[in-house]
């Protein structure tokens, strides 16, 4: 993988090349499942497909951990947050991993 240089790929088949700690930091803006309901109580916006889950949650927090050597960051619904969660305290309380 070159630096500075833009893969466009399904991230969830790309994440299983890549070798575990190689990324320094994940920022994420994963789809909410929720926000494009018609009243959500934000706005009219239509995303489209844009916020339909097409992947396993779990499967891709693993993929995330594994790659990640530092910080984590995941913006999501607050559906999301108990599972989010719950996937991190599990992962901590088998695992001991310094940066």
């Amino acid at each position: 993988m070159e630096l500075n240089k833009i893969y466009i790929s399904d991230c969830m088949l790309y994440m299983k090349t890549m070798p575990d700690n190689s990324v320094d930091l994940t920022l994420t803006d994963i789809p909410y499942g929720e926000v494009n309901r018609d009243s959500n109580g934000l706005r009219k916006l239509d995303k489209g497909q844009a916020d339909i889950i097409a992947f396993d949650l779990n499967d891709f927090l693993s993929e995330v951990y594994r790659v990640t050597k530092g910080t984590i960051i995941i913006f999501c619904g607050k559906e999301q947050i108990s599972p989010i969660h719950n996937f991190f305290c599990k992962i901590s309380s088998t695992t001991q991993r310094y940066g």
